[in-house]
């Protein structure tokens, strides 16, 4: 088991105020701090550790008699300079909760961190005065008060009464949790948040820098770090190994600022943002750096941001150790890079604490990425920073394995840059942003877009410079082949489409960045949306204007010249010979994809004809476009829906009948605590709790779940850890994690796996269903219909000894009905589903399972699922699910939600989940019968909508009550509302379809579950705002 060395052991010193004073005491003689009086001084000035200690004692004295500020929770703003960390030491001194403001926030965001954090005092330098006093008055029974300058050298000597107040310690129970600093987050998304940080974690930081130091043979470190962020905490880790900590000659620094501090001071390391050490490489290229100094740099450690590739190979070409850290505020410094100046690679990192403080846990984004999450137990992690049920901290940050060097790591992006495009698929835009900016030292900045929408676009910012030289031949070309580089290693659904989706801005335009060079994704969205608007107009909407443009090159209407333009066409896209492409053969499952198909059909209204924007996908072989252009008429496209719906459930069922020839004759014989269950879809909400409910049931003996992807058991620990389920379960004997791909035959397992489920399992619990509201049927046959079948082919087994199915289902497939839907099988038309390809392709699904109830005896079943909530216990709910979302963004951001007239029937996931339980083992002996088959999961305790809204006022959450209409007009006016990227739901919903009501008299009557379904009530609304609050979704 990896241990930490403490040169601090934290037992010893409860208090950080208590670690300073030995540390004054230990190395009252080294020089702790040298700072320049003026830039162009060419020796800094020094202060020991003993006068540091003095003048800073002096200078708590003077505070407290000015200010009375002793044991008082206070606010400091003020530029990084030496006077910041003088009277940083003497607010420690004072026993002061202390929150650090940068500069940079707006006073909005100044005003909201005081009053989130209870502050009323707020001390300043001279430049911000006029500033503190409108943040003052915003403030009830605040107070602003002006920080004097400070003289090291008038301080240097022992004042009258000073020595009294240094070291004063404050009586607390628990002094170790008591609240020392405040450091906010950057705010890049919104205003910035508090963050609070204890003796425990200060005590533990020092520790951990004089761990990561201990190393480096270097006395002296220049910091280019801004004090008031975490970065800046070095000021007092270099002090725990009674080392020197140098001012820059100018702040904030340039390029040139790093090798004239270095070359004054004699500092041989320095902790620096990525911006700067980019500066400094193109200083190098233009042969205006001192390169002589740049050799003496014994380790330059950055954090913060990416650094450029190109940008690391120079400054490590001309003899820099620069290497990658990695931390935030909420857990302090928590990775670097190998220190070792012959190891050239410096990016992948080591985690710095020891692994039963975190995991890397398994995510969404493929086998390979992981997250790390930090564990509840770890004395890393900052007060009231836990985002999980668990009291775990999923920092959001994703990381990919280095291949050959074990426990290091590289960090590929984040959780929650990952864009959530309009048709469900997410996009990891690091990477690809990464790979356009490293490509060419012409693009110094670029932003990949694609939230909310349904296709991705970049914004590309050049160099000047590099510009400046170029033509613009040149420059697209360059840009294009960044692009294909991005695009090589990027999902199909994430590709971007060159040259519709990418925007080279003008060279006075710049993308919004932090002070730590990190893109700001969403501002940058917001300050182009006027170029991102047209891109994607023009891409997803050309039809008319097109064929203006194009008039005389429109191709002769004849079927052989059509079919043959698109086979050339397609072939384009999907990279091969014409020759190559099936003329009857479902496009998509040659090689084209959803962003493929809308060039594909812009190239038909270019060429050919104008045709509706889902044309490719209602028609998707090559003879089936030909022959729909060659129609005299338009076929209304939800008519064309439907036919397409019974076209593929008619195939389905004879596939049915040519694989199961013979109705079943046997079926696995059930006795009490032998049940087992096949599984599907357990990393989903609904999923994970349904398995949860069978690990723990003693009638289950066994449950095979079948996964995804190659680590499943760490996708499942995933799933239970992010919704606060007890992940021991996990290690049930119960539990047969195998790796499946429903589409392949025998479900992609391999023949020993399969024939296991084969012998031993008694039921199939068919949960796992891809959800695209924008997709129409045909998307669905690969992956879900035809899995479905697949699983269908295992639970028949031949005929003897079949498995029962129940197959999870959603009311969305009779959500077109009139009146009561009935718990009895669907009509025939399709038309009775919802108009979107994912309630039909539901709809298909129930009529398999009724067809092969009734004609190959199989024990089917169905559970049609209404709208869930979160669990009634922690109160998960998924933010970024409709409701949760309209909650946030109407009631939290707009401060208004509409007046409905509508009745709800939410269903918490806890409830439904065992719900289903229940049905699955009390029908395990009914004979099969199609009309007593099907189980509606919706609550039978409905409530109003005005119920709900209630609901929110008793939980104190203020908001207006407005018409519908006006609700849906502001949404639709401002897009950085969270609810925006749903708006089209919203129209639908609030816009006041009239939904019908789905009976459960007989699921009440074998779930006893279900009848007890608790009513939406403040008590549970209480909950999920509770959770939604603790993940930082709600305020």
């Amino acid at each position: 088991m990896q241990e930490i060395k403490f040169h601090y052991p934290p037992e010893q010193y409860p208090s950080f105020k208590k670690l300073l004073k030995a540390i004054f005491e230990k190395f009252s003689s080294s020089t702790y701090i040298q700072y320049f009086k003026d830039p162009n001084d060419e020796l800094p000035c020094s202060l020991t550790y003993r006068e540091v200690d003095i003048i800073t004692s002096n200078l708590a004295h003077q505070l407290q008699s000015e200010y009375e500020l002793h044991g008082k929770e206070i606010a400091y703003l003020a530029d990084h300079s030496i006077q910041f960390g003088l009277y940083l030491i003497a607010f420690v001194k004072l026993g002061c909760r202390v929150m650090l403001l940068s500069p940079k926030n707006s006073a909005p965001a100044n005003v909201d961190l005081l009053k989130r954090t209870d502050t009323r005092l707020l001390v300043h330098s001279k430049r911000f005065a006029k500033e503190s006093s409108s943040i003052i008055d915003q403030i009830d029974g605040g107070a602003a008060f002006l920080a004097f300058d400070v003289d090291p050298e008038e301080l240097k000597e022992v004042k009258n009464g000073a020595p009294n107040i240094s070291f004063t310690e404050k009586a607390s129970v628990n002094e170790a949790e008591r609240i020392v600093f405040i450091v906010h987050s950057s705010g890049t998304t919104g205003f910035p948040k508090p963050i609070y940080l204890s003796n425990r974690y200060a005590v533990h930081m020092f520790n951990n820098y004089a761990r990561l130091l201990e190393p480096v043979e270097s006395p002296k470190l220049l910091s280019l770090a801004p004090m008031y962020h975490i970065m800046g905490a070095i000021f007092f880790g270099i002090a725990s190994l009674g080392r020197t900590y140098v001012f820059p000659t100018n702040f904030p620094p340039l390029a040139n600022t790093i090798t004239d501090s270095l070359r004054k001071s004699g500092a041989s390391s320095m902790m620096v943002a990525p911006i700067l050490l980019e500066q400094l490489a193109q200083s190098i290229q233009m042969g205006t750096a001192d390169v002589d100094v740049l050799k003496t740099v014994k380790l330059a450690l950055f954090g913060g941001a990416p650094l450029q590739a190109q940008a690391g190979k120079i400054l490590m070409d001309h003899g820099m150790n620069i290497k990658s850290s990695y931390g935030s505020t909420e857990m302090g410094i928590s990775a670097f890079a190998d220190l070792d100046a012959n190891c050239k690679e410096f990016t992948p990192m080591k985690m710095f604490f020891p692994k039963k403080y975190h995991i890397m846990e398994d995510t969404d984004y493929g086998s390979e990425v992981k997250q790390l999450v930090i564990l509840p137990n770890s004395p890393f992690m900052a007060t009231n920073t836990s985002n999980r049920p668990d009291g775990s901290f999923a920092t959001n940050d994703l990381w990919t394995p280095h291949p050959s060097k074990p426990d290091y790591w590289y960090i590929s992006g984040r959780a929650d840059d990952t864009l959530i495009m309009s048709n469900g698929e997410k996009t990891n835009p690091v990477p690809m942003e990464a790979a356009i900016r490293n490509f060419n030292v012409l693009i110094e900045h670029c932003a990949v877009i694609g939230q909310g929408r349904a296709a991705t676009a970049v914004l590309v910012q050049l160099k000047v410079e590099e510009a400046m030289k170029r033509d613009v031949y040149d420059i697209l070309n360059i840009v294009e082949a960044a692009v294909d580089i991005a695009n090589r290693d990027a999902p199909a659904h994430s590709k971007i489409v060159f040259p519709d989706m990418v925007k080279v801005l003008p060279l006075i335009e710049k993308l919004p960045v932090t002070d730590k060079g990190t893109l700001s994704r969403k501002k940058a969205a917001e300050q182009y949306s006027h170029y991102l608007d047209s891109m994607y107009e023009k891409f997803f909407n050309q039809s008319s204007e097109l064929q203006q443009d194009g008039g005389d090159e429109k191709l002769q209407m004849e079927p052989t010249v059509i079919s043959d333009f698109l086979k050339a066409t397609i072939a384009k896209l999907i990279k091969v010979k014409p020759s190559e492409v099936n003329t009857t053969e479902n496009v998509f499952d040659q090689g084209l994809d959803s962003l493929l198909a809308v060039q594909l059909r812009n190239s038909i209204v270019k060429h050919i004809k104008t045709v509706p924007t889902n044309f490719v996908f209602q028609n998707s072989t090559v003879e089936e476009m030909t022959q729909a252009m060659f129609q005299d008429s338009e076929t209304n496209s939800v008519e064309a829906s439907y036919q397409a719906t019974k076209g593929l459930l008619s195939k389905y069922i004879k596939l049915i009948d040519e694989q199961m020839p013979r109705p079943i004759r046997s079926y696995r014989t059930k006795h009490k605590g032998d049940e087992v269950v096949v599984l599907t879809g357990a990393t989903g909400s609904l999923g994970a709790l349904l398995l949860q409910s069978l690990l723990q049931n003693k009638s289950v003996r066994k449950v095979y779940t079948l996964v995804r992807g190659k680590d499943g058991m760490g996708r499942l620990q995933t799933a239970f850890s992010g919704r606060g389920l007890d992940t021991q379960l996990l290690k049930s004997a119960k539990l047969q994690v195998y790796p499946f791909d429903q589409a392949q035959k025998n479900l992609g397992l391999d023949q020993q796996q399969y024939r296991n489920m084969q012998a031993e399992a008694t039921v199939i619990c068919h949960c796992a269903w891809m959800l695209d509201f924008l997709q129409p049927v045909a998307y669905y046959e690969k992956e879900c219909i035809n899995g479905l079948f697949n699983l269908l082919q295992l639970a028949y087994n031949g005929g003897d000894n079949a498995m029962r199915f129940h197959f999870i289902s959603s009311i969305s497939a009779s959500m077109a009905m009139k009146g009561e839907v009935l718990e009895q099988p669907l009509p025939d038309d399709p038309s009775c589903a919802a108009p979107m390809g994912y309630a039909q392709s539901k709809f298909i699904a129930e009529h398999m399972i009724g067809y092969v109830t009734q004609k190959k005896n199989m024990q089917g079943y169905v559970e049609r699922v209404g709208q869930m909530s979160g669990d009634s216990i922690h109160g998960y709910w998924n933010t970024q699910e409709q409701y949760p979302l309209m909650v946030a963004g109407g009631a939290g951001h707009m401060k208004k939600m509409p007046i409905m007239e509508s009745e709800i029937d939410w269903i918490p996931l806890d409830y439904a989940a065992v719900s289903i339980e229940e049905i699955i083992l009390t029908t395990a002996n009914n004979a099969p019968s199609r009309t007593e088959s099907i189980f509606h999961i919706v609550s039978p305790n409905r409530v109003t909508w005005m119920d709900f809204l209630a609901a929110l006022h008793a939980n104190g959450i203020k908001f207006n009550h407005v018409s519908a209409e006006e609700w849906i007009k502001e949404l639709s006016e401002d897009d950085s509302n969270p609810a925006f990227k749903l708006l089209s739901f919203y129209q639908d919903v609030v816009g006041g379809i009239e939904m019908p009501v789905w009976t459960t008299s007989k699921t009440q009557n074998v779930s006893r579950k279900l009848k007890s379904t608790p009513k939406l009530d403040a008590t549970l609304v209480g909950k999920y705002l509770q959770y939604w609050r603790g993940v930082g979704f709600f305020h």
